[in-house]
């Protein structure tokens, strides 16, 4: 038995021994090639943002150690790594310790990396999960501690850590978190900050406050649990609320960064902690000017608000020509490419109209019912419950009905409008009617909303909207540029009509407010009541654009019910154009070819809603489509030529109207005569005239007689 033992422990012993050196061996050779480059822990990150005019955005702001609070430092050591100042670069005990956590999960939830570590992750390693990474960044924590000192190491470690938003630095998250320098932080203002490390979208109070604060708790317990605070101390600040620095006096490039930055890393693939320490160099469409406008513009209205706080007010500006996002500005962060809201009636030219108008369903002209009734199991409702009776597509789009949109889009075919939305880059998999009211299950993002209208401003161009002029590498080489690669997604034509329509709500419709400005604007807005609390509104739009520019306004929380999309988002957008066109006008609204505009007898039109085309007295004026003009024209005594050949008479210059032809005897009695062959707008009709009888031919439209004509 003794044997057998001594033989099984020399097993052991000769397996674990393989195994250490394997392991050696194989450390060895994965890392032998790697080298610490000091270099690498530059004082601020390397990627260069640049604007629309190639100056600089980005402004790092690096911090020496003895100019960062010790709770701030206490904060960051508390939850990333405890021990810290004991160990030699990783942390044995820790690692063992997720070793066995992650083989009782059957996962990988626990990681084990030292601020040591996590400082040469972030600066000479990529962030991709592998054995081969890992022992790399094990061999460089232990070459960089060597190197060094703790504070060294903390203070590299605080100046590169990323936020989230463009935010990078304890210096910039300081300012950008809490509009304080470093110097002023209180001690849960440290913890809240080192909190959003672990995952910026989720714990940024900038983005969710509650999330942020319950972190911040968790940290002043760590805190306390290391002694670095007291038990007081811990009682008195998890009480406090955490209040973030206002966004009307933050740098005003922040909420543009934190796009362009978004929008780059998934362009590159990256993500957006490597993108900041990359040596990249990014140029946007940022313009400054631009965006200061929508600051003012904005916080010209919110400031005047009692109880915004908890709401949002977001305004973003693009180069029609371009499709470049020139400026963003929200007094909330944001991210427009991912933040989703129903879009209410700012949907209807996009899922509605301008796919109907091109498929020739409706022209401005067309004339629907505009009265309270079902579409099956969908009843839908106007705005205050007011109803118009029969009005054209124009005014319905003025007035925003919502019983008018969901009938063009029942005509129109829900497949239709969703194959339309393809092209213009918005994608949904509802099939209800209740998309003509922006009613859809994941929403629409303001990318994708403003992208939209910008089709119609570019007569019928598609171009996704991007903040990206051009990326290069370190070398200056260019590897992604936003060339002006663009799909004709409707035609000029339908888009102009949509265009004009639009023009009319600007004037004297929803976003009339935009009335007063003396160019050509074309304009819709949207509202959309609040699910839980039907007496305030959660969204309110105004979406608009000129021959320049196309810009989206909007405001969403718990709005109060005066609060529409033709309330303060319209007067936002006015404010912002008056400053944007200060010196100068944009165009007017270029006519395409393929429209032409016609006129057509009023009284019918007024009366039945059809349309007769005139040149009388009494008549309307609308644009059409080339492609879907009226053919019914309304006969007038000046239109008709009668030919009489034997027995034989030609009738023209008539289509639509009803002839008939009476026989008059001796006695002036009336008889029908004959049916007439009709062959497209020529009549003929065969007469057996004699002595004794006549012919009276009668032109009638709509029972009334247009003229009598007497053949003897």
């Amino acid at each position: 038995m003794k044997k057998f033992l001594k033989a099984a422990a020399l097993t052991t012993l000769f397996i674990v021994t393989s195994l250490f050196v394997a392991a050696t061996i194989y450390f060895n050779v994965v890392t032998k090639d790697i080298t610490l480059e000091l270099e690498k822990l530059s004082q601020k990150p390397s990627l260069t943002v640049l604007d629309n005019d190639n100056g600089i955005i980005t402004e790092g702001g690096y911090v020496a150690y003895d100019e960062i609070p010790s709770d701030l430092i206490n904060a960051f050591v508390a939850v990333e790594d405890k021990r810290f100042f004991k160990h030699k670069g990783i942390d044995v005990k820790r690692m063992f310790g997720a070793a066995i956590a992650n083989v009782k999960n059957g996962s990988v939830r626990q990681g084990a990396s030292t601020i040591t570590q996590q400082l040469i992750k972030n600066t000479h390693l990529t962030s991709e999960k592998s054995i081969d990474r890992k022992l790399k960044e094990i061999k460089l924590a232990l070459m960089l501690e060597r190197k060094l000192s703790k504070e060294e190491i903390l203070e590299r470690y605080l100046n590169v850590i990323y936020f989230g938003n463009g935010i990078y630095g304890v210096k910039d998250a300081c300012r950008s978190f809490f509009g304080k320098e470093l110097n002023e932080l209180t001690l849960d203002e440290c913890a809240a900050i080192a909190g959003v490390v672990k995952s910026p979208l989720n714990y940024s109070p900038m983005i969710n406050a509650e999330n942020s604060k319950k972190r911040r708790d968790l940290i002043l317990r760590l805190m306390k649990e290391e002694n670095y605070i007291s038990e007081n101390e811990y009682n008195s600040y998890i009480k406090k609320e955490l209040v973030v620095a206002d966004m009307k006096n933050a740098d005003i490039s922040k909420i543009y960064l934190s796009n362009a930055l978004y929008e780059a890393s998934r362009i590159l693939g990256i993500s957006e902690q490597n993108l900041v320490r990359s040596n990249y160099k990014i140029a946007t469409y940022y313009q400054k000017e631009e965006q200061q406008y929508l600051k003012s513009s904005v916080n010209g209205i919110v400031s005047d608000l009692k109880n915004f706080d908890d709401n949002n007010a977001l305004c973003i500006l693009t180069d029609n020509e371009t499709a470049g996002i020139k400026a963003i500005y929200s007094d909330k962060t944001v991210n427009i490419f991912t933040l989703r809201r129903q879009a209410g009636s700012t949907i209807k030219p996009l899922a509605v109209y301008l796919p109907a108008l091109e498929n020739g369903i409706v022209t401005p002209a067309s004339v629907f019912d505009d009265s309270k009734r079902d579409f099956g199991c969908y009843s839908p409702s106007n705005y205050g419950e007011v109803y118009y009776g029969n009005i054209s597509i124009r005014k319905a789009v003025e007035v925003s009905s919502n019983i008018v949109a969901v009938d063009v889009l029942s005509a129109l075919g829900i497949d239709n409008s969703k194959r339309f939305l393809s092209k213009i880059g918005i994608d949904i998999d509802d099939n209800g009617l209740s998309l003509a009211l922006g009613g859809t299950n994941k929403g629409f993002t303001p990318a994708e909303l403003i992208g939209g209208y910008r089709v119609i401003a570019k007569q019928g161009e598609y171009s996704p909207i991007t903040a990206i002029r051009a990326i290069y590498d370190e070398n200056g080489r260019i590897i992604y540029s936003h060339e002006k690669k663009s799909t004709l997604a409707a035609e000029k034509s339908g888009a102009y009509l949509m265009t004009d329509i639009l023009k009319n709500v600007a004037k004297s419709g929803t976003a009339k407010k935009l009335s007063s400005l003396p160019y050509d604007v074309a304009a819709k807005t949207g509202t959309v009541s609040h699910p839980a609390d039907k007496n305030k509104n959660s969204d309110a739009y105004n979406i608009s654009f000129t021959e320049d520019n196309t810009l989206f306004v909007s405001m969403y929380g718990t709005l109060e019910n005066n609060i529409t999309g033709g309330s303060l988002p319209t007067i936002i957008a006015r404010n912002v154009y008056g400053q944007l066109y200060d010196d100068h006008y944009p165009s007017d609204f270029k006519m395409p070819e393929g429209v032409e505009y016609k006129t057509f007898d009023a009284e019918n039109y007024l009366s039945n809603g059809k349309i007769l085309l005139s040149s009388g007295e009494n008549t309307i004026r609308d644009i059409f489509d080339t492609r879907y003009l009226p053919q019914d024209k309304l006969p007038v005594e000046s239109d008709v030529e009668i030919e009489l050949n034997g027995d034989e008479i030609t009738i023209k210059g008539i289509s639509g109207t009803d002839i008939i032809i009476y026989k008059i005897n001796f006695f002036g009695e009336k008889s029908l005569y004959s049916e007439i062959i009709d062959s497209e707008d020529i009549y003929t009709a065969r007469l057996r005239p004699n002595f004794f009888d006549s012919y009276e031919i009668e032109i009638r439209y709509n029972g009334n007689t247009i003229k009598s004509y007497i053949i003897d």
